[in-house]
């Protein structure tokens, strides 16, 4: 039995209703994803700006992006880039990293063009990369107290004086002697790239609540504070920074020991620790005061976990703890009134380690920060996930080395 033609009509009317109404709500929550996009955008650069002046910070987040273009494609731009050139390009990023640059618009794609590889990698705007190295620095413990140069060039030439500078008093009418000039060589600190590779899946990534910005600074700044503080510290100079601890070790003082070594003191064990207490803060008082005392006034202890954990049960001869707990937040525990710093990528206690230093590390080391943090949206090696392959440059060398007194476990 076939139904009648206004039961028909009255079928044929509703499913229009209903296909009017699906494509009315399909529209609203396009709208709506709209807006919460915008929302999130301006959540994003209060929150990074952390309450600066908008028109500062553009001026700065420019003016460093503008570097780092220079840095890594000399010949795209002359001048810096303008307030609006920037911000443009900064929106058109969020969409590359979101959706890739298919779905670039045109505005955005020439927006990019000063700062994209033909590969497809593109330089993070200021903001990122600013969070990204803040969050390594709450983490990493040498860039902390090192000495960091931002440099827009391939490596960082550091003269140093290798002898003094002959110097005199003289009367107001006696001869002025020619005094000698001093012996002065240089340390080149190469930068070396560092990438990481983190995964997103794209689901996440159509998800315009999922903060990708804020969670590709912080998956990248865990591992890449912790591969900077193992360079830093042992890297071998080829093809990472060059570390403290690579050096030719030497027992001898600042003034007889040979150029380019760091002084030692044993242990006097073979594999642990000074057998007594007494020894053992012995130890400590010769390390502190073979350090030049300007160089001491800024100098810190830089220990593995295993000899921190024994150091903090020591105690002087009237019982008296010389670990002192920090008493604040951000304040650092002292060692025999110096601070204290815990770095898991120190060596542990054994024969021949090196898990103790004291160290100016600001005077000693410094950091060549090239300009700009590059990420390249790959969304084909890994299906279903998206990889963010993500590289910057950096260098380090020790430029003083009288500012590191190193702990070796030996028996002399």
């Amino acid at each position: 039995m076939s139904a009648s033609p206004e039961i028909m009509q009255a079928l044929q009317g509703h499913t229009a209703s209903v296909q009017s109404a699906i494509h009315q709500l399909l529209a609203q929550v396009a709208e709506e994803r709209e807006l919460r996009e915008e929302l999130e955008r301006r959540f994003n650069k209060l929150r990074v700006q952390g309450g600066a002046s908008a028109n500062d910070d553009t001026i700065e987040h420019k003016s460093a992006l503008s570097s780092a273009i220079r840095s890594w494609y000399p010949n795209r731009i002359r001048d810096d880039l303008s307030d609006s050139e920037y911000r443009e390009y900064a929106r058109a990023f969020r969409t590359y990293i979101r959706h890739g640059d298919r779905m670039l618009s045109a505005d955005e794609a020439k927006a990019m063009q000063v700062a994209i590889d033909t590969d497809g990698g593109a330089l993070a705007p200021t903001q990122l990369h600013n969070e990204i190295l803040r969050l390594v620095q709450k983490q990493a413990v040498i860039r902390r107290l090192a000495r960091v140069i931002p440099t827009s060039t391939c490596d960082l030439e550091v003269p140093r004086q290798l002898t003094s500078v002959a110097t005199g008093w003289v009367g107001e009418v006696q001869a002025r002697p020619t005094t000698a000039s001093p012996t002065v060589g240089k340390i080149s600190i190469v930068p070396r790239e560092w990438y990481a590779n983190p995964q997103v899946t794209q689901q996440l990534l159509d998800d315009s609540a999922f903060p990708i910005e804020s969670f590709l600074a912080e998956v990248i700044a865990e591992q890449y504070a912790i591969d900077e503080d193992q360079s830093f510290l042992t890297g071998d100079g080829i093809s990472r920074p060059r570390g403290i601890l690579t050096h030719t070790l030497n027992s001898a003082g600042d003034s007889t020991r040979p150029d380019d070594t760091l002084q030692y003191f044993a242990t006097g064990q073979a594999s642990t620790l000074p057998s007594t207490a007494a020894a053992t803060y012995d130890l400590l008082q010769d390390v502190i005061f073979s350090m030049k005392p300007r160089l001491r006034t800024g100098a810190v202890w830089i220990g593995s976990t295993s000899v921190l954990a024994a150091l903090a049960k020591l105690k002087d001869g009237q019982s008296r703890p010389l670990w002192v707990d920090s008493v604040a937040a951000g304040t650092p525990p002292t060692l025999c009134g110096f601070p204290v710093y815990e770095s898991e990528l120190m060596p542990t206690v054994g024969a021949g380690a090196l898990p103790l230093m004291f160290a100016n590390v600001n005077a000693g080391y410094w950091i060549n920060d090239r300009a700009g943090l590059r990420i390249l949206r790959d969304p084909y090696t890994a299906k279903p996930y998206v990889n963010f392959y993500t590289t910057r440059r950096v260098g380090g060398h020790v430029v003083r080395f009288d500012a590191f007194k190193v702990v070796k476990v030996a028996s002399s």
